[in-house]
């Protein structure tokens, strides 16, 4: 006999999975060394050791958070992190730099990431400028550090730096904190050595969200590991604090939009977990580094490390997006791009593991694929992007009640001027519609969830005549479906012959 789940159960997951889902009705632009080879083991150590004493001193003289940027003690603890990655490696970092610097000078390396990014998503140059513009207003002055494999540089901001640190009363808890953050940026940079970071990496903003939780997962889980031994866990900690939230808490970076904390939190918390969980298989070592060499693409893999590598999942996956870019709509004319995005925004669920759980049950068991997109008009950059997101579950029956809990989650809204529900065919419309700002009754965002089959698709515009967001789902919908019953007729004519 076959197993129930139950209906408790079923509506946990749903529920948590829906939580997580990328926010259909927002209106914000979504935005992701020397050799010791000649070097006997003992003489490593003592260097070590010398190199953890010096640095120790640096912190003990004077005001703390002023000596990180201007004291030669920073580099002498930097070549600590340096020598404790290469050993635990087995990379040379030869010519691995530390700079401390404004942060108009990291901007300028984001700046460039960002535009490679766009450049490979947007058709119109000027369109993808306009982007790159847009995104650094978001992200400027929200690193504290990163690593740079053009420049062979690991670049800290020193006002960042000096917040950081100012805000640990402890001395030696300072130099662990400081510590841990040079680890993690060296340990970008062996990845680097070792894979090329940018020639793995896939272009699109979809791939960037999974692919920055492999290799920003991988950095953390590293890092922990080299600071049971270097005694700086605890800095580790405050490293997370300041980046993740708490006390602590780093306001610049939880107050950008596109560095939310949520987003953050999915790429250090939920890639660690993931790589924690692949590097406990037999040969974990060897699973890591043929994971790094071929990361992941798909968001939801970063959930669900048991099934890596899920290529079906993929492949569906594929499909989705594939029926939303070859649609004979308007909104895949030549003035529009499509791009894809992620389906995830990220949310925090480290203080609740059994909601943590549910969601992931919702998106690995309940659902067999996901993928999103933004519509974007070039011709007009002021114009806020259409969001879609397109969901395959495992059966009719859950897809009914996925859009039924999605529309139930839009009417909860404030503002929301409007509820209607329509059909087309055999798919069902399910509207609302609400003011985009109170007092603005010339603005408004409609919100569609339209459910055919084993399909949902949720639909987000501003100022777009509803009649059009209709036609878009009924055809996305009516081509899954069809071309789904054509692959079921075509297997079961196969298996009578």
């Amino acid at each position: 006999m076959g197993r129930r789940q139950s209906t408790d159960t079923l509506s946990c997951a749903l529920f948590c999975a829906l939580a997580l889902l990328s926010g259909c009705s927002s209106v914000n632009l979504n935005a992701s060394p020397e050799s010791l080879r000649d070097s006997p083991q003992n003489s490593q150590r003592d260097s070590q050791r010398d190199s953890q004493r010096d640095s120790q001193a640096f912190l003990d003289t004077e005001s703390h958070s002023r000596l990180l940027t201007q004291s030669p003690g920073l580099q002498t603890l930097f070549q600590t992190a340096r020598q404790l990655v290469e050993s635990h490696t087995n990379t040379p970092l030869d010519g691995l730099s530390l700079q401390v610097v404004s942060d108009d000078r990291i901007d300028a390396e984001v700046r460039e990431d960002t535009r490679l990014l766009a450049q490979a998503q947007f058709k119109t140059p000027n369109y993808a400028n306009i982007f790159v513009d847009r995104v650094m207003r978001a992200q400027s002055g929200t690193y504290l550090a990163l690593y740079s494999a053009r420049q062979n540089t690991i670049f800290a901001s020193q006002r960042l730096l000096d917040l950081f640190v100012s805000g640990i009363d402890n001395k030696a808890l300072a130099r662990q904190a400081v510590l841990a953050l040079l680890i993690h940026e060296s340990i970008h940079a062996a990845d680097d050595r070792r894979h090329d970071i940018n020639a793995v990496r896939t272009l699109d903003f979809r791939a960037a969200f999974a692919q920055s939780a492999v290799f920003e997962g991988h950095a953390q889980w590293q890092t922990r590991q080299l600071c049971s031994r270097a005694d700086c866990l605890n800095g580790l900690g405050e490293l997370d604090r300041f980046m993740l939230g708490g006390a602590r808490a780093n306001q610049a970076v939880q107050s950008s939009a596109a560095l939310s904390r949520n987003v953050i939190e999915y790429a250090y918390v939920e890639g660690e977990r993931f790589i924690s969980s692949l590097a406990a298989r037999q040969h974990g070592p060897v699973v890591l580094e043929t994971l790094l060499a071929d990361p992941p693409v798909d968001p939801i893999q970063i959930l669900d490390p048991d099934s890596w590598p899920n290529t079906d999942r993929e492949r569906r996956n594929r499909t989705l997006i594939e029926a939303l870019s070859t649609l004979e709509h308007p909104w895949n004319g030549a003035h529009y791009n499509l791009v894809q995005t992620s389906p995830l925004t990220g949310v925090n669920l480290r203080a609740d593991p059994a909601r943590r759980a549910a969601a992931v049950q919702g998106f690995t068991q309940l659902l067999s694929a996901m993928a999103a997109v933004e519509i974007h008009d070039t011709r007009d950059p002021d114009a806020v992007p259409v969001e879609v997101t397109l969901l395959e579950s495992i059966t009719p029956e859950t897809a009914s009640l996925f859009a039924r809990t999605l529309q139930a989650n839009n009417i909860s809204r404030s503002a929301v001027t409007h509820e209607s529900i329509g059909e087309m065919g055999s798919t069902t419309l399910l509207r609302t519609s609400r003011s985009l700002a109170p007092g603005n009754s010339g603005a408004y965002i409609h919100t569609l969830v339209a459910v055919n089959g084993r399909y949902v698709l949720q639909l987000a515009a501003v100022d777009r005549p509803v009649a059009t967001l209709d036609n878009y789902a009924r055809m996305a919908l009516s081509a899954l479906t069809s071309a789904r019953g054509q692959i079921v007729n075509t297997a079961t004519s196969t298996s009578h012959r």
